[in-house]
C-alpha cells in the first residue's frame, strides 16, 4: 500500500487562531490580480522565494520547452531546429523517468538579449510593494540592512542571471538564444519537468502563492525537488566529459554575472526550496514511489519545518495554531515566520550551528503581526514549541538575540514566547 498524505496536517494543538480585528487593518484592497496591500497575502520571506524562483534566479535556469510549430522567434531557423531536436530528446528522457507523457506543447519565444530582458521584467513593478515590505520586516529581524534598494538589486541581478523562464499562467516559455551544451541541456531538463508537472498537476495555484503562511514555500520545494530529481538523473546519464563540460559552462556563466550587492539572507531564502527539494522527493518516494509523489502534489507540505524534517511531513505533523499577538497599531502584515526564518535570525547571534538547531528544531508554530510607528516598522511574534524543554531553549536563544538588538523585548509564558522588535 502506498503512502498517502493526510487530507489536512495533524494539528499539535486545538485550532485557536482568530482573525485580527478587521477595523485595525491598514489597506486590505485587492491589487495586482489578488495581492493585498493590507494584512493578507504571502509571508514576506515566501514573497522573495516566489518572485525570484518564478523567473529562475538560481543558476540561470532555462525553462521548459515543447515546440508546437507556431513558435515566435527572433533567431534563425537552423538554431530553432537544433533546439527542437534537443528538446524532443530530453522530453523522451523525462517521460521515461516519470512514466508520464506531455499532454500538449508549450508556446516558445526565442528572443535576443534586449527583447528577453524587456519581457522578463515587464511585470516586475507589480512586485515592488511586496518586496519593499519584505525588506522592512527582514530588517526588523536584523536579517538585512533596509536601504530601500532590494527591489532594484533583484531586478538587476535577474536581468543578467536568467537564461529563460516558464510561465504557468500562460503555458509559455521565453528563452534567450543559447547553444545547447551540457549545462543548457541540464537546465532544460529541469524546466521541462516543470512543464510536465504543470500539465499534470497545475503549478499556477493562487491558494499557494497568496497564503499568509509557509505553504507557498512548501509547494516551491515540492516543485523544485521534482525537477531536481529528474535533472540529477539526467546528469548521471551524461558521460564524464559531458559532466565536466557542464560544470565549466556553469562556472563561466556565474563568472559573467554583474557585481550586484544582494543581502546574504536573500540567496538563503531563494535557495532553500532547491536545497531541501531532492531530499523531500526522495523521502516521499521511499514511502510510496511515484504514486505518493502524485498524491503529494494534491497536498503539498505547508511549513518549512516539514521541509527541514521531511519525516514530519510524511507523518502529517502540521503546525500548532497560535493566536495573533496584539498589535500596537494598524496591522500592515501578518503571517508565519517559520522554522527556516527563525534559524536564519538566530544564526546571526549564535556562533554554533548546533545551538541554532537545538533552539529551533522543536518549533511547533508561530504567528506575527506588524505595524508602523511613525518612521519605524514593528513586529510582534508569538512562538509555540513542541515541548517545555524546546520552549526553554528557544527562550534562551531569543533573549540572546534581543540583548544584541535595541528596541526589542521578550515575554516568556508557560506555553509560548513572544518577541517584539522595532
Amino acid at each position: 500500500m502506498s503512502w498517502v498524505p493526510p487530507d489536512e496536517p495533524a494539528s499539535r494543538a486545538d485550532p485557536r487562531r482568530a482573525e485580527a480585528d478587521p477595523d485595525n487593518v491598514e489597506g486590505g484592497a485587492d491589487h495586482h490580480g489578488g495581492r493585498h496591500s493590507g494584512k493578507r497575502g504571502p509571508a514576506p520571506w515566501v514573497r522573495v522565494v516566489g518572485v525570484a524562483v518564478a523567473v529562475g534566479l538560481l543558476g540561470g535556469v532555462l525553462s521548459s520547452l515543447l515546440f508546437s510549430g507556431t513558435d515566435e522567434t527572433s533567431k534563425g531557423d537552423g538554431e530553432v531546429r537544433s533546439l527542437r531536436e534537443v528538446v524532443a530528446e530530453l522530453s523522451t528522457f523525462i517521460e521515461d523517468r516519470r512514466s508520464e507523457r506531455f499532454r500538449h506543447p508549450v508556446k516558445v519565444s526565442l528572443l535576443d538579449d534586449a527583447a528577453f530582458e524587456k519581457r522578463l521584467l515587464e511585470d516586475a513593478e507589480e512586485d515592488r510593494e511586496d518586496i519593499e515590505k519584505t525588506e522592512e520586516l527582514l530588517g526588523v529581524l536584523d536579517l538585512l540592512e533596509p536601504t530601500g534598494g532590494l527591489f532594484d538589486a533583484l531586478n538587476r541581478y535577474l536581468s543578467a542571471a536568467v537564461l529563460g523562464f516558464y510561465d504557468p499562467k500562460t503555458d509559455e516559455l521565453v528563452v534567450r538564444g543559447v547553444e545547447t551544451g551540457p549545462f543548457v541541456r541540464l537546465t532544460l531538463v529541469h524546466e521541462l519537468t516543470h512543464a510536465l508537472d504543470d500539465q499534470l498537476f497545475d503549478l499556477d495555484r493562487e491558494e499557494m502563492t497568496e497564503a499568509d503562511d509557509e505553504r507557498g514555500l512548501g509547494f516551491s520545494a515540492l516543485v523544485e525537488g521534482s525537477a531536481l530529481t529528474v535533472e540529477s538523473a539526467y546528469r548521471r546519464s551524461l558521460t564524464p566529459s559531458e559532466r565536466s563540460r557542464a560544470s565549466r559552462e556553469e562556472g563561466r556563466f556565474g563568472d559573467n554575472l554583474p557585481s550586484v550587492t544582494i543581502p546574504e539572507v536573500i540567496p538563503a531564502l531563494v535557495g532553500f526550496p532547491y536545497e531541501v527539494g531532492e531530499d523531500l522527493i526522495a523521502t516521499i518516494e521511499r514511502h510510496g514511489g511515484m504514486p505518493a509523489l502524485v498524491e503529494a502534489f494534491s497536498r503539498p507540505p505547508t511549513t518549512s519545518e516539514q521541509l527541514l524534517h521531511p519525516d514530519r511531513y510524511i507523518r502529517g505533523e502540521g503546525p500548532i495554531t497560535v493566536d495573533p499577538p496584539p498589535a500596537d497599531g494598524a496591522v500592515i502584515d501578518q503571517g508565519s515566520i517559520g522554522e527556516l526564518t527563525l534559524q536564519l535570525m538566530l544564526g546571526k547571534v549564535l556562533d554554533d550551528a548546533g545551538d541554532v538547531r537545538r533552539a529551533t528544531e522543536g518549533w511547533g508554530g508561530d504567528w506575527y503581526v506588524a505595524w508602523r510607528e511613525g518612521s519605524r516598522t514593528c513586529l510582534r511574534a508569538t512562538f509555540a514549541m513542541d515541548t517545555e524543554e524546546d520552549l526553554d531553549e528557544l527562550v534562551a536563544a531569543i533573549e540572546t538575540w534581543s540583548a544584541l538588538n535595541d528596541d526589542s523585548q521578550v515575554d516568556a509564558g508557560e506555553d509560548s514566547v513572544t518577541l517584539t522588535a522595532c
